[in-house]
């Protein structure tokens, strides 16, 4: 009778846990909710209906992950730190496991001394930590050295609610290239010409035979306005590219009638991933951007030389320029030494910045450095060009702006 005794109290102590680390049923129907509200781009309804179920169970572990993650993601990283701090105060251990994720959303909010204290307090000694607070200490020394460069948006006529990306301006100065991403999923080329008063009118898109239904994105126009060098993808990944099958193409126009594009061969084109084409000042080497093997990790920049009538076997330019991490969207100067391009596997603000890096010799480059604030933020800076005489620079950043457009 004692062994049954014990039984039960055992089960029923089981039971009674179980029970209790179980979100009440309306909780979860206020969860189901609010995801279906997402699911449906509902935000306002998605966050007011999410807090809910928080409300009404505060231990809800899963609706702390998913409302945090929702503001983040909208750049309202106020919001998303006050969810974190709210989970690390009511689940149990979670000042442990949400300190990263608090420290990060203070990090972007510029809370830079909230940040630092979270992970010196509840971080630990791994890779991941340490990198958090390396970005933490140099966010901070970039911004108590800001440099003196004015960073403003180009206005609603280059810029829409969509993504406006991969920037390039041409060498007389009076028209910017750029890819736009329509509905999340379509990129296409597009131009943008100077008006009579110093400012832009309005984006046109490449005509067919360049822009198609599928993915068009990255241009790169020769200085004489003769060659185009562009990107073209068939997958329809978050990211346009993160999974691979995208290829370098080139068109040619003597006048305004675009030819139709080609493929490179398959010493430039692989199955793996190939991108974001930049072709040098005097024509003689084409920088892109490959996850293919042989590199060091992610995505690395190659470079392959125009040599007998043929673009030449391609080279990795090294660990001066690539990381573990990615490196993306190679700009080479009018200068033919100046080489800037984006990474997120460099020390940075944080997300992807903008890395500068100087020709020492024709396979040797200067070590990547960090330009700062405020070219490259807490937010992500994917993409820039310069004008032909250094002095004004065009980037793509998803900063101040809802829904990280």
């Amino acid at each position: 009778m004692t062994i049954l005794r014990i039984l039960f109290l055992c089960w029923f102590t089981i039971y009674a846990w179980d029970t209790a680390a179980q979100p009440p049923r309306h909780a979860q129907r206020l969860y189901e909710k609010a995801l279906k509200y997402r699911a449906q781009n509902k935000p306002d309804k998605a966050f007011t209906t999410m807090h809910r179920a928080i409300k009404a169970y505060p231990r809800y572990e899963d609706a702390y992950i998913f409302l945090g993650d929702w503001y983040f993601r909208s750049h309202r990283f106020r919001e998303a730190a006050e969810v974190y701090q709210q989970a690390s105060y009511n689940c149990p251990g979670g000042h442990h496991a949400y300190a990263r994720l608090l420290a990060t959303a203070l990090l972007h909010d510029g809370q830079l001394p909230q940040a630092q204290y979270v992970s010196h307090k509840y971080g630990n000694q791994t890779s991941e930590w340490q990198q958090l607070r390396q970005q933490i200490g140099f966010v901070r020394n970039a911004m108590a050295n800001p440099r003196k460069e004015t960073v403003v948006n180009m206005g609603i006529r280059v810029n829409t609610p969509f993504s406006e990306m991969f920037p390039l301006i041409s060498a007389d100065g009076n028209t910017l290239y750029y890819t736009r991403r329509t509905n999340g999923i379509d990129d296409d080329i597009y131009y943008s010409r100077r008006d009579s008063c110093g400012g832009w009118f309005s984006g046109q898109p490449f005509p067919y035979p360049v822009n198609t239904s599928g993915q068009e994105a990255a241009a790169m126009i020769s200085a004489d306005k003769h060659y185009l060098f562009f990107m073209r993808c068939d997958n329809r990944s978050i990211t346009g590219w993160a999974n691979g099958s995208c290829d370098l193409y080139m068109a040619y126009t003597a006048d305004s009638i675009w030819s139709a594009p080609q493929g490179f061969g398959a010493t430039i084109n692989t199955p793996a991933y190939e991108g974001m084409p930049c072709l040098s000042p005097d024509n003689r080497e084409l920088y892109f951007v490959s996850d293919r093997e042989g590199g060091y990790g992610g995505t690395d920049i190659w470079m392959s030389r125009f040599e007998g009538g043929l673009w030449q076997a391609p080279r990795n330019l090294g660990p001066e320029i690539n990381t573990p991490g990615n490196e993306t969207a190679p700009f080479l100067h009018a200068d033919n030494k100046t080489l800037l391009f984006a990474s997120d596997g460099h020390p940075g603000m944080g997300g992807t910045d903008i890395f500068i890096s100087r020709r020492i010799s024709d396979t040797l480059w200067e070590p990547a450095r960090n330009p700062g604030y405020p070219i490259n933020s807490t937010s992500a800076e994917s993409s820039i060009t310069l004008s032909h005489d250094g002095q004004k620079a065009f980037l793509s950043s998803n900063r101040n702006n809802l829904e990280g457009n």
